[in-house]
């Protein structure tokens, strides 16, 4: 949270690199490192190593003695996704429904529609609260379900 502070201070975005590198198969690490976490942390964007890198034998990940480091492998007419790769995704997700519920926040408030006011504070607070939540304790698809829920009462009235 720093070193962004730090990067927008002077004008510039932030992204994250490689935390982790590709090829470690642990899909809720890479949902919760490159989805709120990274809100949470006020980076602008993620990247990582590669798609697909292979050492030696793209599917053999014995053969170099070191793991391939893959968020898919390629096929005759498309891709193997890994299971790193539906975590990075589903983070990605979770960002997008967060964003969506922000702007969902926004526009009630713009709307000045009095019968949402509660539900208007209780999102806000939500968010407020998410920022500092420690996401290794919590479960990232409750933490979905609830903005999902947020979006849901905000929209009901319109």
């Amino acid at each position: 949270k720093e070193e962004a502070a730090k990067w927008h201070s002077k004008g510039h975005q932030i992204t994250m690199y490689a935390y982790p590198q590709t090829g470690i198969e642990k899909p809720l690490l890479y949902r919760r490192n490159f989805g709120l976490l990274l809100w949470q942390n006020d980076y602008d964007g993620a990247m990582d190593h590669a798609y697909m890198c292979s050492f030696r034998d793209i599917w053999n990940d014995f053969d170099s003695g070191c793991i391939q480091e893959n968020m898919a492998y390629p096929t005759a007419d498309g891709v193997v996704d890994t299971t790193e790769w539906e975590g990075y995704r589903e983070g990605v997700d979770d960002v997008r429904y967060l964003n969506t519920l922000i702007d969902t926040i926004v526009a009630t408030k713009k709307s000045e529609n009095i019968q949402q006011a509660s539900n208007i504070q209780l999102a806000e607070k939500f968010v407020s609260e998410l920022k500092t939540t420690d996401l290794t304790k919590r479960n990232l698809d409750s933490i979905r379900m609830r903005i999902i829920s947020h979006i849901l009462k905000l929209q009901d009235s319109k």
